[in-house]
């Protein structure tokens, strides 16, 4: 059974290591930006970071949104919201992949 005080526990828990490794992370991110695109970094920073929350929030109702239909639900509506969280999740994944590539190109041997 699911307490109060269980959720209470993890949030803190989840808090508590969220904070440690962002802070340690965007600090060295921080730092070895260049003086002239410190804004620029901070600034993909946080798309990166709204990009991930997007990605597990899709993920999250894809996963848990069997649950709800077992329990009787619309299950037309229930179909296009996993669908929408589907695709923005699928978007994440493009974008990130596309980031990736863009950084590390691939080369051609002949």
């Amino acid at each position: 059974q699911i307490t109060v005080w269980a959720i209470v526990l993890q949030l803190v828990l989840f808090g508590i290591g969220t904070g440690l490794f962002h802070s340690a992370n965007n600090a060295d991110i921080m730092s070895a930006a260049p003086d002239g695109k410190i804004s620029l970094a901070g600034s993909l920073l946080a798309m990166v970071r709204y990009f991930g929350q997007i990605a597990g929030i899709g993920l999250a109702a894809l996963l848990l949104g069997q649950s709800n239909l077992e329990a009787g639900a619309s299950v037309k509506g229930e179909l296009r919201l996993r669908i929408l969280f589907g695709l923005c999740f699928l978007a994440c994944l493009g974008a990130a992949i596309a980031a990736y590539r863009l950084r590390h190109p691939r080369v051609i041997k002949r």
